[in-house]
């Protein structure tokens, strides 16, 4: 019975996929910002007042930059675009 042996990427081909880690998660914090910034001119926002605008931003820092980060971790891990659509 012949030997199975894994294959294993060197350290080099993983750091060229993935680049040094701290422009790896400044992407993806980017990512997330982005994301919520493209939703700030919703319908539901409201930047009339000190008190909407205030609970407007954190509704969005809470609720779309998360996804956002997701969403840049899928698009940096399988250089596709439109993994998230």
């Amino acid at each position: 019975m012949p030997d199975v042996v894994a294959w294993v990427p060197s350290r080099a081909v993983a750091a060229r996929e993935t680049g040094p880690l701290v422009a790896y998660g400044v992407l993806v914090q980017l990512g997330g910002v982005a994301d919520a910034l493209m939703h700030s001119f919703e319908a539901w926002a409201v930047y009339d007042s000190l008190e909407g605008a205030s609970l407007s931003i954190l509704f969005l820092a809470f609720q779309d930059v998360p996804p956002g980060m997701v969403k840049s971790v899928l698009t940096l891990r399988t250089g596709n675009a439109w993994v998230h659509a």
